[in-house]
């Protein structure tokens, strides 16, 4: 019977790649912008229509696109670039989110607009969330996926719950407008690098 073998986390490891740095602080940041705009539009949305029916239609739509596109996005990632499409999907999420917040500040946005948005970060984001997950490999050990993933997952989850408090303070003061121009400029952070111990051409926001 064959023996399982188990590789042994090891932090230091992990921690001593540059690129892993990058990739970490990259997902924070990035899902600390999400999480911003997805509870800033469930506030705002609530606020406006008094109803959390209008709210979980919020959650569907966002929810929907994540049952199909990994089929599709499977493709794509198997046959471009990996660190391109990354910047591509969130250069594409940024300019709608950026649109609707420029709707709101203009004062003409609509329920409509909010779900349309939703439904297009919904799709990029279940596409770059199989792309951001290959990339860890080109930059972890074989011997310390597990770990990594982990620690990743570790930061996307504390990007969302602090992103989540942050929304109290600043809904009221910057309103849904301003809450999407902060999560619509994420892109605007990618930096480039060519680095030896950083193989890719950016940095993902």
């Amino acid at each position: 019977m064959a023996t399982a073998i188990t590789n042994t986390v090891d932090w230091k490891l992990i921690w001593a790649q540059r690129g892993f740095r990058y990739f970490f602080f990259a997902m924070f940041v990035s899902l600390f912008g999400s999480g911003m705009n997805f509870a800033g539009v469930s506030w705002y949305i609530l606020a406006v229509t008094h109803s959390t029916v209008k709210v979980s239609w919020q959650v569907i739509v966002m929810t929907i696109p994540g049952l199909f596109v990994p089929f599709l996005g499977g493709v794509l990632i198997d046959r471009l670039d990996r660190r391109y499409l990354g910047v591509l999907l969130d250069l594409i999420r940024g300019f709608f989110v950026l649109a609707t917040a420029y709707i709101a500040w203009r004062g003409h946005l609509q329920l409509w607009h909010l779900y349309a948005m939703t439904l297009i970060t919904g799709t990029g984001s279940a596409m770059y969330w199989a792309t951001v997950n290959a990339l860890v490999q080109e930059v972890i050990p074989s011997s310390q996926f597990t770990g990594a993933n982990a620690a990743v997952l570790v930061g996307v989850q504390s990007g969302m719950l602090i992103a989540g408090a942050f929304v109290g303070f600043l809904y009221n003061s910057a309103g849904i407008a301003g809450i999407l121009a902060i999560d619509g400029a994420k892109p605007a952070r990618i930096r480039k690098s060519r680095k030896p111990d950083f193989p890719w051409p950016f940095m993902p926001i």
